[in-house]
């Protein structure tokens, strides 16, 4: 019983061992398409997107089924824009961005890319909300940030509290109380919110393997019994 029990669990170890590294493989070939889209290398990103599309999508299933739909809409907006004939640099690299962050935030527990993004824009924020005047040049670079960053927020936060930070974001001008609002709004997102969201996943897919594992265990031991008590039986 203890032999094919602790090969049960060897079986099982082995089987994680082999799937894990295919985490790894797309969660390279994202940042792979990223680098091919900051070199203009549009056709070989639109062929590495078609071919890590369905692991991107099986990963973000396994991990996050709520958020399979979000992805899905942000893989279709670069494959629509890599399909165009004139490709626009700024409008493709944002969309790139923009998947590179989502997928990040999903996949990755901890030192996630759009962590520095959201705290290189909470410093440019504050930094902005402190200075007498406000170029208009300043506010578009704050909204390109925030575009590039929404989809991660549009991901994780209610409906509610995303819209209220777009709004502030759409309407920000060189206004300093409309800076500050952003700032306030900015500053205000809770990035234990985000761990919190992911471990619960985890803890969830956790205690639903351990309690197959026992289910099956303790199956068979009953089994076990069950047939020594059934031989002793036809003995006696």
């Amino acid at each position: 019983m203890h032999v094919k029990t602790y090969g049960s669990l060897i079986l099982f170890i082995l089987i994680a061992i082999l799937v894990f590294p295919l985490y790894l493989q797309a969660d390279s070939n994202v940042y792979q398409y990223e680098r091919y889209i900051q070199e203009n290398r549009y056709d070989e990103a639109k062929e590495l997107l078609q071919l890590i599309e369905e692991d991107m999508l099986k990963n973000i299933n396994e991990r996050a089924p709520v958020h399979v739909d979000i992805v899905q809409k942000y893989i279709d907006e670069n494959m629509q824009v890599l399909h165009q004939q004139d490709i626009q640099k700024h409008v493709v690299t944002i969309r790139a961005q923009q998947l590179l962050l989502l997928y990040d935030s999903i996949i990755t527990e901890k030192d996630a890319r759009w962590v520095t993004w959201k705290q290189e824009l909470t410093y440019d924020l504050e930094k902005l909300s402190n200075e007498d005047t406000i170029d208009q040049s300043e506010i578009l670079q704050l909204q390109r940030q925030w575009e590039v960053l929404s989809p991660v927020f549009e991901a994780h936060l209610s409906e509610e509290r995303y819209q209220s930070i777009e709004e502030s974001f759409l309407s920000l001008g060189q206004h300093k109380e409309q800076v500050e609002e952003a700032f306030e709004q900015v500053s205000l997102i809770d990035l234990n919110q985000f761990h919190y969201t992911s471990y619960q996943e985890y803890f969830v897919w956790l205690l639903i393997i351990v309690a197959g594992f026992l289910f099956v265990s303790l199956s068979y031991v009953a089994w076990v019994k069950y047939r020594a008590e059934g031989k002793s039986g036809h003995s006696n």
